[in-house]
């Protein structure tokens, strides 16, 4: 990997993908790395034609100087998941990126029929990857998941086992004993004074 093209994975651009509209239509914004002509590459299509911007490390580097060491990696994340605006103006599309107090334009200009084929086969295939890796993650995480749950399910039964359903015993009634309190006895029940009769 070159110095340049690690330079951008450290700013994580090296494959962006990103929905954004165009005068009320939607265009999926995305960036990639030429290994052929040393270029990072922002680009934005519609599904039929496509815009994009190849810079050269010098540029970017210029770009540094100019803006702060910032530039770069405030690009990318607002690429990804910020403020973002984008207009079409003749043949080409204007990107604004707004990153806090700063903001950042850049000019993409439309393909000629035989670039633009490879450019979208390019991204159909870069799609299809990344479908194909989150089904992939989703699969191991859901996989963890049930892995979890079914040893946890197992602790819990080993360490508290389920008491077994024992008949109640029977409390035996002995004879002259209460049976709210079986340890005490009944009381006689109380007759009153018996006076003999008068003979």
């Amino acid at each position: 990997m070159s110095k340049f093209k690690s330079t951008i994975e450290t700013a994580k651009g090296l494959q962006l993908l990103r929905e954004a509209e165009c005068g009320g239509q939607k265009v999926l914004c995305y960036t990639r790395f030429s290994d052929a002509d040393s270029l990072w590459i922002i680009g934005a299509s519609n599904g039929t034609d496509v815009w994009r911007v190849g810079m050269t490390e010098d540029e970017i580097t210029d770009s540094t100087q100019q803006r702060g060491p910032s530039y770069l990696s405030d690009v990318c994340s607002t690429l990804e998941s910020g403020d973002i605006q984008i207009m079409k103006v003749h043949n080409h599309l204007l990107v604004t990126l707004k990153c806090g107090l700063e903001q950042y334009e850049f000019n993409l200009y439309e393909l000629p029929a035989t670039e633009r084929r490879k450019e979208i086969e390019h991204l159909l295939f870069k799609l299809s990857s990344q479908l194909l890796f989150t089904q992939k993650q989703l699969k191991e995480t859901q996989d963890h998941l049930q892995e979890v749950l079914k040893t946890t399910s197992t602790s819990e039964h080993g360490a508290f086992p389920e008491p077994k359903n024992k008949p109640a015993a029977k409390v035996k009634k002995q004879v002259g004993h209460s049976l709210v309190n079986p340890n005490s006895k009944k009381r006689k029940t109380a007759t009153g004074v018996v006076f003999g009769e008068d003979s």
